[in-house]
C-alpha cells in the first residue's frame, strides 16, 4: 500500500498556509495495522519517507501532452528510498544487525517530527542504507509505533 500526502510551507506574506503534519503519518498507520489484524489476522510494518512537492495540487502522475513521456515527480525519489529501506531491512534483519521493527523511517522524515520534550530522539535504533541518486551516507530508524506516539507532542 502507498499513501501520498500533499502538504505546504506558508509564510507571513502569503496566502499559502503551512499544513505539514507528519505526525499524522504515524496514526493512520496504526489504523492500517488496526485493519489488517481485523480482516486477515496479521500485523503490517511501515516504512516512511518524505520528498518534496513538485506542484501544486500534484496528481501522482504526470504525461506529457504527446503521451510519450510520463514523471512521478515528489512521488518518484520517496518511492526509491521506499525500495532501498526495505532491501536494506531485510539484508539487516537476515544478518543479525538488528530485529524486526513496526515502522522504518528515512531521517529525514524522522526529523521532521514534532517531539516531546525532553524526549532524545537519537537515542532510537537507526541503520544505514543506500540512498538513490545520492552520494552521502543515509539512515532510517526503526522502532515501534507505541514509542514514537509515546514521545511525539500532543
Amino acid at each position: 500500500m502507498l499513501l501520498k500526502s500533499n502538504w505546504t510551507v506558508g509564510a507571513y506574506d502569503s496566502t499559502i498556509r503551512y499544513n505539514y503534519n507528519p505526525e499524522v503519518i504515524i496514526k493512520v498507520i496504526e489504523d492500517i495495522n488496526s485493519i489488517y489484524r481485523e480482516l486477515l489476522g496479521m500485523d503490517v510494518y511501515a516504512i516512511v519517507t518524505q520528498g518534496n512537492n513538485e506542484f501544486y495540487n500534484d496528481p501522482l502522475l504526470h504525461t506529457s501532452r504527446s503521451g510519450h513521456h510520463i514523471s512521478l515527480n515528489s512521488l518518484g525519489l520517496p518511492f526509491a528510498q521506499l525500495q532501498a529501506i526495505d532491501q536494506a531491512v531485510k539484508h539487516a534483519i537476515r544478518v543479525r544487525d538488528h530485529g524486526r521493527a513496526e515502522i522504518y523511517m528515512d531521517e529525514s522524515y524522522y526529523h521532521s517530527l514534532k517531539w516531546r520534550h525532553p524526549f532524545d530522539k537519537h537515542t532510537l535504533p537507526k541503520a544505514p542504507y543506500l540512498a538513490p541518486m545520492s552520494d552521502s551516507p543515509h539512515y532510517y530508524f526503526h522502532t515501534d509505533r507505541k514509542t514514537i506516539m509515546d514521545n511525539l507532542q500532543p
